[in-house]
């Protein structure tokens, strides 16, 4: 094992956008420059952090099946090692949490809530979309709040479209370990409609907002791409999470 193992982890594209997120979501609706603006970013940062290692300790037999390259499937780095780092980065964020005042406790406890439920207790159904979707709207809205649900709710349904797709990807492998995700008990077909349906929504909501947002419109429909063109699945979703970094860069114009 070595650092870069340990690195690959964390997942550094997703702990990049956790980061990214919240950090840009601030500048846009003026909180950013305060020690709170501090805790508020470090809490988000770590419990990203801590939600990626814990979905690659849940996920390690479906990815023996379709990734056995990741650092746990493979070998490169062992369960309590990944769980150690786990704990440890969720105690970060708590710490963080904890300096901010109570609206922030309860929405913090509320997110990690939900992950609990998608990671720890593997529900991947529509609850456990719905789940998934709710934690990074968590995220999302302690970055903006008391304002920022015109951003919130449309971004919540973009992550549950979004990982549905991912899951119609997964379908064979989940099928395989005995996964219950969304394309597993409702079928392929009408987890892309399911999917679709949800980022139209979202696309239209981005829609209303101003020219900065254009990027999430754009997530939203590459989404669909990923559904309609089996054959450029994976270059839509690259894309798609290319502009989503892009859509918070944006906002720090």
């Amino acid at each position: 094992m070595s650092a870069i193992d340990y690195l690959k982890l964390l997942r550094p594209p997703l702990l990049f956008l956790g980061m990214l997120a919240p950090y840009s979501l601030m500048v846009y609706y003026g909180k950013w420059g305060t020690q709170e603006a501090w805790y508020i970013l470090l809490a988000i940062a770590f419990g990203n952090c801590a939600f990626n290692v814990f979905n690659e300790i849940a996920d390690r037999n479906v990815d023996r099946v379709l990734k056995p390259w990741k650092p746990i499937p493979s070998g490169k780095v062992d369960v309590p090692s990944a769980l150690l780092i786990a704990f440890l980065s969720w105690i970060a964020s708590y710490y963080f949490l904890l300096h901010l005042e109570w609206t922030y406790i309860c929405l913090g406890v509320l997110g990690y809530l939900g992950a609990f439920v998608y990671n720890v207790m593997q529900v991947r159904c529509v609850l456990g979309n719905l789940a998934l979707g709710f934690t990074y709207a968590v995220a999302a809205y302690m970055a903006t709040y008391p304002h920022g649900l015109e951003f919130v709710v449309p971004w919540m349904l973009l992550v549950m479209g979004f990982n549905i797709a991912v899951q119609v990807q997964d379908v064979e492998g989940d099928r395989r370990v005995g996964l219950r995700t969304v394309p597993v008990e409702l079928g392929v077909g009408n987890a892309k409609i399911l999917s679709s349906v949800l980022t139209v929504i979202a696309a239209l909501l981005f829609l209303r907002l101003e020219w900065r947002f254009f990027p999430f419109f754009l997530a939203s429909w590459l989404v669909l791409g990923a559904n309609a063109f089996g054959e450029y699945e994976t270059f839509c979703r690259y894309l798609g999470r290319l502009s989503m970094i892009a859509g918070f860069g944006l906002l720090l114009v």
